[in-house]
């Protein structure tokens, strides 16, 4: 290639720089695709937790070793995705299967037409462990970047539908009391606080905090569904 000519590549990222930001959301749109999480690419799951949670997730590794063990992570497999950009992984959304929890749900969250599931309880539960976001994609923060919550927002369409056509009532989600960002998130999105406490699934999760933060504080929150047995 002469020094004339130019770089495709370089060409399409100038580009990019130049759109308005609404421009940039549809371009990221258009190049979208979301995937479900299998055993085998349940290691780029990890490779987007470890590099932008805000926590140390070193437990979860033996010395020297890059990757936790796989029956560490193989919880971590049903009901959960991928977001990609184009040809690159993006966002994650780690999910936990678990026996339904017995806690009695708050009333004056329900919808009213649900005494059906009252009558038969859901067989087992989905509960969001953690959406994460690579660095690059993140912006300025949660609730002011586009992006991010574009590809939260999508990840969260794409569970609540797989949850939806499991005939579940319900969707969970674990969220630390100490992150004010992931709680409006899930506050912004029909989510409440939860009676249920999924202690399995929580004491799984050995985290903790940069010594400059608060130690997390794990939370339930919950969602309820309209699927057809709720209608």
């Amino acid at each position: 290639m002469s020094d004339k000519e130019s770089d495709p590549l370089d060409d399409l990222n100038r580009k990019y720089q130049e759109l308005t930001i609404s421009g940039k959301f549809s371009f990221n749109y258009n190049l979208l695709r979301i995937v479900d999480v299998t055993i085998h690419s349940v290691r780029q799951s990890w490779i987007i937790l470890k590099e932008s949670l805000s926590y140390d997730l070193s437990y979860y590794l033996e010395e020297g070793k890059m990757f936790p063990d796989f029956y560490l992570m193989k919880r971590y497999v049903k009901f959960s995705s991928l977001a990609f950009i184009s040809l690159y992984s993006a966002a994650t959304m780690i999910c936990e299967v678990s026996n339904p929890d017995c806690s009695p749900s708050s009333s004056k969250h329900g919808s009213g037409k649900g005494s059906k599931s009252k009558n038969k309880p859901d067989p087992f539960s989905v509960i969001i462990v953690a959406v994460s976001v690579l660095p690059n994609h993140t912006g300025i923060g949660l609730c002011k970047f586009p992006i991010f919550i574009f590809l939260a927002v999508k990840l969260l369409d794409y569970t609540i539908n797989k949850v939806k056509e499991a005939k579940l009532s319900k969707i969970f989600a674990i969220a630390d009391e100490n992150n004010r960002a992931t709680i409006d998130f899930y506050n912004n999105h029909g989510f409440y606080r939860s009676s249920s406490t999924f202690s399995d699934v929580v004491s799984n999760l050995k985290v903790k905090s940069p010594e400059s933060q608060a130690p997390p504080s794990f939370i339930i929150m919950e969602r309820t569904l309209s699927t057809p047995e709720t209608k």
